[in-house]
């Protein structure tokens, strides 16, 4: 049987392995991170193409090479207004498995509130395979699908 790691167990290892990037600090590329720093900027202010790059720029070993106060800085965008912001931000956020799991609970919510209007391609279900990458199991969202009994007609 496999059993999902319990979000408090995957948020203990996430603080150890952060901990353990710390010394990666010094040997950080400045141009990635400068980079990084421009394009959390302008996803910041609705850039959905700037949050596109990042979430290219993530994948691979290159997401080791961020740093934790720009991890947080990323994940602060999955509270932005524009979906496609949300949706390449979870994206990104995948990239950097379990040493993102601390932000698990925020692409939860996006999961929960969001998936009973997700239509093709949408934050929460970018925020699943995220979770997934993580190592968790997204919990499925409450919906409740609209009776037809009082549509006009009927």
């Amino acid at each position: 049987m496999n059993i999902p790691i319990p979000l408090f167990t995957a948020i203990f290892i996430a603080a150890v392995l952060s901990l353990q990037s710390t010394s990666l600090a010094s040997e950080i590329d400045r141009p990635l991170t400068k980079t990084v720093a421009s394009l959390i900027k302008k996803a910041g202010s609705g850039d959905h193409s700037a949050a596109e790059k990042l979430a290219n720029i993530t994948h691979g070993s290159a997401a080791a090479q961020i740093g934790d106060t720009q991890l947080a800085a990323l994940a602060a965008l999955l509270d932005s207004p524009s979906g496609a912001v949300r949706l390449w931000t979870a994206a990104a956020l995948g990239n950097f498995g379990l040493r993102a799991a601390i932000h698990a609970p925020r692409l939860q919510h996006i999961v929960s509130s969001e998936a009973c209007n997700m239509t093709g391609i949408s934050a929460a279900a970018t925020a699943s395979v995220a979770l997934e990458k993580m190592g968790m199991t997204p919990n499925p969202p409450g919906c409740r699908r609209k009776s037809n009994a009082s549509a006009p007609g009927e």
